[in-house]
């Protein structure tokens, strides 16, 4: 999943939960969440935050972060978080967290 594709299955949010309903609807990661229903680890997520106050975006791992969603049960997540005050110029940061 590129993250063209990540940004219109959220509706421009960057956030995996709104992502879910798109992939509900278009079954485009099947493959990958049998992978993790069926106990396999996934790598972690890398996160970026502007600081330690505003909401992270997922940065690597989009396909991850939303077959996790779509699951709806608990499975452990590794996130690796990073935090920096230039993320709003990157070209792909929601428009909402600015």
């Amino acid at each position: 999943m590129d993250y063209r594709e990540f940004r219109d299955w959220t509706g421009g949010t960057l956030r995996p939960q709104d992502a879910a309903a798109g992939f509900r609807e278009h079954r485009g990661l099947d493959d990958l969440v049998a992978k993790i229903d069926a106990g396999r680890a996934v790598p972690a997520l890398i996160c970026v935050a502007r600081s330690e106050a505003s909401p992270p975006v997922v940065l690597d791992g989009s396909a991850r972060a939303v077959a996790l969603e779509a699951l709806s049960i608990l499975h452990e997540r590794e996130i690796l978080l990073g935090i920096s005050q230039r993320m709003n110029e990157w070209y792909f940061f929601p428009n909402r967290l600015m």
